[in-house]
């Protein structure tokens, strides 16, 4: 007797399920692959940052600062002895040191923190590719091929561990998905908003701010072509309520990473030496169409990386903008899109993608934030209109170029994929074959053996360097301060000499006891400090740091031109003791006698009543800025933005009576800018208010009286000059000089009342 066994039909929701499933386990797989391929991960160490220079000192610095101190606004190891504060900078990228946060769990190495992120970030953006392809109903085939590239472009590759927020572009998709929605009037369903489209677009606007400030700033400038698209899709002026949501959900996030930065520059006075940006330097960092289509300059083949060479050199202000290309899936999609008025009218581009919409509407959609995007970012384009009347701080329009890639990748990817659908099934086999040559063919391109990390020298550096600082650690006692030459300031000072910008950080990342000098933030208190220093004999050096607690001098040879033989010298004869050398030679360190670590002296410099402060450049007057001032010239000291703040160390009691302040002072006002006016506030309360006019009373002896209670309130005193009306002689047209100039001050004093100045 026979049995006749019936094939069971799996439901054609469970055979896409297990498609589905599939393919996102597929593009793990391969990007995994591929990142072992491309980067070459066999001779690469997780323990060894996969660079160890500039920026990604200064990344690495932001890891290491989260993993210490549990997050990025403050570190007592670095800038000694006033410590280290972030919140002077206005970019914080949270939600990458968030996701980081989970590695914490599994390492307590920086380094393997922060390479493990970089390299999961090219597979969380292939994923976040794939989801919004499939989302859209594009076929797995070609969602695959599409995300991958994506994942690879040329972009991350250049950025690295120095800009890896930039590099970690997984939200980008995400928010190009929440701008169609926006575009193709997704978030109406039978006449009604979807509260879970809604929800959706609120946290991917948000995060996507949160991941990187720029990308939630370009996400904003597109959401208006998105609504207006919407409206006239629709007809529903909902639509461009929609578009306000998200902006208001892009703002929100601003504001609220923005918040602990606020509320430390409404105490502390807003630093307008951190962080300055041009104008200018929105048409220096603009995208440009050239490197969108070019191939790029590390290109595997030869004679192209050759051409592209000679391209570069060949045209000014070429930057970090040539790291934009797109790879040949990448510029064939972009070329569409800005053709895409010629071929919108071929009748198999309406065939029906998600909830029914046509591949020639999400093309559409598509080509109109891609031309938005291109117009803003372009040079002379709407961002220079944006910088010169609002805000020039987004001045990297560049980096608008990984939207722009996606956006070309999915249309392209649309229209492949349109194509396919429309090939009779026998035929499609030559199709997907087609597709595989090209994909293979534009990941080639994108990627180049030249792009792998210099692992061996990378590895060398950083043994040197752990050796020689871990037998630091041994000889100096736990919370030991150590001065660090030459003085950079941070953030963004640049080279000194061979030494690159963020050097000195590499003493803290192999450390764990020691304090450092270097990371006191630029316009502030240990900056002037600092530079007072710079200008001291060796003696004076020695002195002044004994005096702070310090406990050595450790030098950066390659930060002076004749690797600090002189100051090495000099300081072999003042302190009787020949230096530790590195065994590269790079780095010498002197230990100083009867530092006191234990009780730190006070930070402000010490004053006593009567005497007078010349703010000239012989006189040292630097010890007594915290926050505002210019270097000092022969005559005297401008004060720098709209707040200038001195602090001092008032010596012996509180005195019983009123104390006048008395200042010999000359305003910047001109014939352009003729009236000033400065507050004169003394221990948070405002104690006068002088008034300049141009060619009456515009400098000369001022005072101002101060209650014996307000000088009583707090040691160390500080006085605060706020000039809301300050300007830079370049905004006037005088000059090019982009300082903003205030209150230029020669000299002041604290008395009784009616001493002679």
């Amino acid at each position: 007797m026979r049995i006749k066994l019936n094939r069971v039909k799996i439901p054609q929701y469970l055979s896409d399920f297990r498609a589905g499933v599939a393919v996102y386990l597929a593009t793990v797989a391969f990007s995994c692959i591929l990142l072992f391929i491309f980067l070459d991960l066999g001779n690469s160490t997780l323990s060894t940052p996969f660079n160890y220079a500039g920026d990604a000192l200064y990344k690495s610095n932001e890891v290491k600062t989260m993993m210490d101190t549990g997050w990025l606004f403050h570190n007592p190891s670095l800038g000694a002895p006033f410590g280290y504060n972030r919140l002077d900078f206005p970019r914080f990228d949270s939600l990458n040191y968030l996701l980081m946060k989970v590695f914490l769990i599994f390492t307590q190495d920086y380094a393997v923190i922060i390479n493990s992120y970089y390299l999961l970030s090219f597979i969380l953006c292939a994923l976040s590719a794939l989801f919004v392809m499939k989302h859209f109903k594009v076929s797995n085939f070609v969602a695959f091929y599409g995300s991958i590239l994506f994942a690879f472009l040329p972009y991350p590759f250049y950025r690295g561990i120095p800009h890896f927020s930039n590099a970690a572009y997984y939200m980008i998709p995400l928010s190009v998905m929440v701008l169609l929605w926006t575009s193709l009037g997704l978030f109406f369903k039978d006449g009604k908003i979807s509260k879970k489209y809604l929800l959706s677009a609120f946290v991917i606007s948000f995060l996507t701010s949160l991941q990187m400030p720029y990308n939630g700033f370009f996400m904003a400038v597109l959401t208006p072509a998105a609504g207006l698209s919407g409206l006239l899709k629709t007809k529903n002026f909902r639509s461009l309520l929609i578009a306000a949501f998200i902006w208001f959900s892009i703002a929100s996030a601003f504001t609220i990473e923005q918040i602990p930065r606020i509320q430390y520059q409404s105490t502390h006075g807003v630093n307008a030496s951190v962080a300055k940006r041009s104008v200018t330097e929105v048409e220096l960092y603009s995208l440009r169409l050239s490197q969108l289509l070019l191939p790029h300059f590390k290109h595997r083949i030869d004679e192209l990386a050759d051409v592209k060479d000679r391209f570069d050199d060949t045209f000014l202000h070429t930057n970090e903008n040539k790291t934009s290309y797109l790879g040949m899936w990448g510029a064939m999609g972009f070329l569409f899109l800005l053709f895409f008025v010629i071929f919108s009218k071929v009748d198999k581009l309406e065939t029906t993608y998600f909830r029914n919409i046509s591949a020639s509407s999400i093309l559409a959609s598509l080509s109109a934030l891609n031309i938005v995007a291109f117009s803003y970012a372009t040079f002379a384009g709407f961002s220079a209109m944006f910088a010169f009347f609002v805000e020039p701080k987004i001045r990297a329009t560049n980096r608008i170029s990984v939207y722009v890639a996606f956006l070309s990748v999915f249309a392209l990817c649309v229209v492949l994929d349109t194509v396919r659908r429309n090939v009779k099934p026998r035929k499609r086999v030559f199709v997907n074959a087609f597709l595989t040559v090209i994909f293979f063919i534009s990941l080639l391109d994108q990627t180049s053996p030249k792009l792998i990390p210099k692992y061996d020298a990378i590895n060398e550096n950083y043994k040197h360097d752990r050796q020689y600082f871990s037998l630091l650690e041994e000889r100096l006692p736990d919370n030991a301060a150590v001065y660090q030459m030459p003085y950079a300031f941070y953030p963004e000072r640049g080279p000194i000499s061979k030494m690159t910008d963020y050097d000195h950080l590499k003493a803290y990342f192999h450390t764990s006891s020691l304090r450092w000098s270097y990371g006191s933030a630029r316009g502030r208190q240990g900056y002037y400090w600092n530079m007072d220093l710079a200008e001291r004999s060796p003696a004076e050096l020695i002195q002044r740091l004994q005096d702070f607690g310090f406990s050595a001098i450790y030098i950066n040879r390659l930060g002076f031109e004749d690797r600090a033989e002189t100051l090495i010298n000099d300081l072999s004869n003042l302190l009787k003791q020949a230096p530790l050398i590195s065994d590269n030679e790079r780095y010498a360190t002197f230990f100083l006698p009867s530092a006191d670590v234990a009780d730190p002296p006070n930070l402000a410099e010490p004053y006593k009543l009567g005497d007078t402060i010349r703010f000239s450049s012989e006189s040292h007057p630097m010890v007594f800025y915290s926050l505002g001032w210019a270097k000092p010239e022969t005559w005297g000291t401008w004060t720098l933005g709209k707040d200038a703040r001195l602090a001092m160390q008032l010596d012996g009691s509180p005195p019983s009576d009123d104390v006048e302040l008395s200042a010999v002072v000359q305003a910047y006002v001109t014939e352009e800018h003729p009236e000033l006016d400065v507050e004169v506030i003394v221990n948070g309360e405002q104690v006068d208010q002088w008034e300049f006019v141009y060619g009456e009373s515009a400098g000369g002896g001022r005072k101002a009286v101060v209650p014996a209670d307000l000088v009583a309130k707090q040691n160390p005193l500080e006085i605060v000059f706020k000039i809301p009306d300050a300007k830079s002689p370049a905004e006037l047209g005088v000059s090019s000089d982009g300082r903003v100039l205030g209150l230029g001050v020669h000299e002041l004093r604290l008395d009784n009342i009616s001493s002679p100045l």
